[in-house]
């Protein structure tokens, strides 16, 4: 009897340490520990490790952005994915890479600098499917609420009292995205850089800047970014002014 007791331990304990771990949607990046400084990203060992999650993880990640956090000694602690607004999509696809990892799992620890922090395996792509998700989520809200609140809980000015303009229209469509505008497109439109919540083509072309993270001073708000570099020439003109603002552009 003892024996068979002993047996079904050791296959409950073997079933356990080879059950995947599941890959969540990633919460708010307010939620998350910060990205690895700019020092440490460029060290030549930070970036082997950080080649080598990725050559692991992004084969099977199919439409999902994936977020990697590291414990206090290095390791490999969760994958997160950052999904569009299709739902049943992206769940499926999150259980398909949870069976996938092991070898991930398995990594020895990275370089001690990685510590505590998160690794954005394609920053460019997380931050766009953030976009379609909060894009979605507005036209859902603004439809249950005829466009009369916002994303925050602060009223919404009526538009029959204030009317935008088309260059605040594509700053922020509507007050919802307003509200949650973490990113602007920037593209050339004759002969000058335009800022907007939107991209006019869906072509890889149109440069994205969003706010640095976790910075002193923070960095400026949307509206006055936009209001600030728009109507630039030249391309190194908008970058410098958007480096002055404190925004980045993801590439």
């Amino acid at each position: 009897m003892r024996a068979a007791l002993r047996l079904v331990a050791l296959l409950a304990v073997a079933c356990a340490a080879t059950s995947p771990r599941a890959v969540e949607r990633c919460p708010s990046l307010k939620r998350m520990p910060p990205r690895p400084s700019a020092q440490c990203e460029e060290d030549p060992e930070v970036i082997a490790f950080q080649d080598r999650v990725a050559a692991l993880v992004t084969s099977a990640s199919g439409p999902l952005a994936l977020r990697v956090v590291l414990d206090d000694r290095s390791r490999v602690a969760s994958v997160c994915a950052e999904g569009t607004a299709r739902g049943m999509e992206n769940a499926r696809a999150r259980r398909t890479l949870s069976a996938n990892l092991g070898d991930v799992w398995a990594l020895p620890p990275g370089p001690s600098c990685l510590a505590g922090t998160r690794i954005d395996l394609d920053r460019r792509h997380a931050k766009l499917v953030e976009i379609e998700r909060t894009e979605a989520q507005c036209r859902g809200e603004m439809t249950a609420t005829g466009g009369s609140s916002r994303a925050d809980g602060g009223a919404l000015q009526s538009s029959t009292r204030t009317t935008p303009s088309p260059v605040d229209r594509a700053i922020a469509p509507n007050a919802c995205i307003e509200a949650r505008l973490s990113w602007l497109f920037a593209e050339k439109r004759g002969d000058w850089w335009q800022l907007s919540a939107r991209a006019y083509s869906k072509e890889s072309s149109a440069l994205l800047f969003v706010p640095l993270e976790r910075v002193e001073p923070a960095p400026a708000q949307a509206r006055l970014v936009a209001r600030t570099c728009a109507k630039l020439t030249e391309r190194e003109a908008l970058l410098v002014c958007m480096e002055l603002q404190r925004w980045e552009l993801l590439e």
